[in-house]
């Protein structure tokens, strides 16, 4: 079956509308994913040991404990929820109605990429696709409160290598995450993929809803572990991160601190064998010192997409490099005001002093510089030299 067509919808999977049976693995292993206590691993102990694994149903606490080696608190969690397992069924049933696809281990669109890890996920939810086994996958992830910098070159990244034919994971934070999501999305043909630390019906946050609109209509997709309507919670996002870096081949740090949610993400994908390669900036900034440390202990630098298109095995056609405006045109004091700009947010009272411009002067320029493409607006007053612009050359 093929990974990039419109056929991705509840029904083409063939697992969540195929078994109406209880009793069947896929069932089992969907009543499972509603017990608190059980994750991955107790999961996998429980469905390499019990035969047949309809079994967990009628086993007693101390049963389950002997025959797969599980935890007693989750052992006592399964039989407290054994006495909803009919109502727990009718939700598996529904999921095709939702267009929610429950991929278990032993259905043949499960990723391939995920079979090797120790904590394979036992399940996925997914709403839309899955990436393709056959296509290269790189994860962006970085800063939920990234800087102008570190937002543009998330989308120029993500959308430079989806020109190529490259896959975009990440996890649809605030920040580094949404913008590699929206820089593949913006490209034609571009699909990314959404690993969520809530289930796959909750958006969250709710500003990147459009794009998880996009994604999980066949953009991509919307991918998750927890229960269709199961709530973020903080312990939830490290666990879903091994998932981040498991589905990718390669794994792009955008700005993050030293200690951080995307530090989690670059531990599991070194733990998995995955290539790490980090965006330098400077030395004084909080929000590259963790890129700039993973630099220095041996992560790969990243200077041009070309870096991330060779390791990645590809057939490099062009050179891609960021589209550079020409300046050239600009009337004079048009230059003036532009050379005042860089990738970091600036404030107009500044760029007039700087320019030795009257402000009514320089805001005219800049909203007229704006409009144009040549600056983009932060927020308020502040302004920023606009990269989001790209070509091949």
């Amino acid at each position: 079956m093929k990974n990039d067509s419109s056929i991705y919808n509840a029904k083409s999977f063939g697992s969540t509308s195929g078994s109406r049976n209880i009793n069947s693995v896929d069932a089992v292993l969907h009543f499972l994913s509603y017990v608190e206590d059980v994750g991955a691993i107790t999961a996998g102990k429980l469905y390499n040991s019990i035969k047949p694994l309809s079994l967990v149903y009628t086993m007693n606490s101390r049963e389950l404990v002997k025959n797969s080696g599980i935890r007693k608190s989750a052992a006592a969690a399964i039989c407290k929820a054994a006495a909803e397992k009919e109502r727990i069924f009718e939700e598996y049933i529904s999921l095709s109605d939702s267009d929610i696809n429950f991929i278990t281990i032993e259905n043949k669109n499960y990723p391939k990429r995920l079979l090797n890890l120790y904590d394979k996920p036992m399940w996925l939810y997914v709403k839309g696709k899955l990436p393709g086994d056959e296509k290269k996958s790189v994860a962006i992830v970085g800063s939920r409160n990234a800087t102008n910098y570190g937002r543009s070159m998330a989308e120029f990244l993500a959308g430079s290598l989806v020109k190529k034919g490259v896959e975009i994971i990440s996890g649809m934070a605030i920040g580094i995450d949404g913008c590699s999501h929206r820089g593949a999305l913006n490209q034609k043909d571009g699909s990314s993929y959404a690993v969520l630390g809530s289930g796959v019906n909750i958006c969250y946050p709710k500003e990147n809803f459009d794009i998880y609109c996009e994604m999980s209509k066949g953009r991509g997709g919307i991918i998750s572990e927890n229960i269709p309507k199961g709530n973020a919670v903080k312990s939830s996002f490290p666990i879903r991160n091994r998932l981040i870096s498991g589905l990718s081949d390669l794994i792009i740090v955008v700005e993050a601190r030293e200690k951080s949610g995307s530090m989690i993400t670059v531990r599991h994908a070194l733990e998995q064998g995955k290539e790490v390669y980090a965006l330098p900036g400077r030395i004084n900034d909080p929000m590259s010192r963790g890129c700039n440390r993973l630099i220095s202990e041996g992560a790969g630098i990243i200077i041009s997409v070309d870096d991330i298109i060779e390791s990645l095995g590809l057939i490099r056609d062009k050179t891609l490099k960021i589209f550079q405006r020409d300046i050239n045109i600009l009337a004079n004091n048009e230059k003036k005001v532009y050379s005042c700009f860089d990738l970091e947010p600036k404030y107009l009272e500044d760029v007039a002093d700087e320019s030795h411009l009257p402000v009514s002067e320089v805001m005219s320029i800049v909203l007229d510089l704006e409009l144009r493409g040549y600056l983009i607006q932060i927020s308020g007053n502040y302004y920023g030299r606009n990269i989001n612009n790209l070509d091949d050359i």
